[in-house]
């Protein structure tokens, strides 16, 4: 399979019929869903697909078991409350299935603007997302590789990033939280 955005694309929308959402409207990767035939209760939801993997760029240094990056240029919306949800696609090498990153508006940019990475002007904001594989994803963007061995190495106590920042796990595959939006 070669992963274009047609097929990212086609897997979201799968993903939203199996979890009987509605697409109301749908333009430049821009949603507005329902659950069913209720349309006073809706949610906007971005879908932002992952980049051209570039086998040079950043990627694991340390031993540690990656089953999937995903590269992201995206541009925050000028009007904070114009998505209510940010949906990540990216491939997950190991096995050959999608996976999807679901962050509520307010999550990902507190953690930007804590990060001073929403950019004015036309600059694009970037994200990396790792799967391990224990199923945790965690942001690495510009992380050096010394970061990521104190960071992303398993220790007995786990990972420096659990439950922290950088940890996106709660966010994997989360589709009941659009469910849950809309209710």
């Amino acid at each position: 399979m070669q992963l274009t955005r047609e097929v990212l694309r086609n897997a979201f929308i799968d993903k939203l019929k199996e979890r009987n959402l509605k697409i109301q409207f749908e333009k430049n990767s821009s949603y507005i869903l329902t659950n069913g035939d209720d349309r006073n209760r809706i949610i906007a939801v971005k879908l932002i697909y992952q980049g051209m993997f570039n086998k040079e760029g950043p990627g694991n240094h340390n031993g540690n078991v990656v089953n999937g990056i995903g590269h992201f240029l995206f541009t925050f919306p000028k009007w904070k409350d114009k998505f209510d949800f940010f949906v990540f696609a990216f491939l997950n090498i190991k096995d050959r299935a999608i996976e999807f990153v679901i962050v509520p508006n307010e999550d990902l940019r507190s953690r930007f603007l804590h990060q001073n990475r929403i950019f004015t002007g036309g600059k694009k904001s970037k994200l990396t997302l790792w799967l391990m594989a224990d199923r945790r994803v965690f942001e690495t963007t510009g992380l050096s590789m010394e970061e990521e061995y104190y960071f992303l190495s398993s220790g007995s106590g786990g990972r420096m990033a659990d439950g922290g920042e950088m940890d996106y796990t709660g966010f994997l595959n989360s589709w009941d939280i659009l469910n849950t939006s809309l209710k």
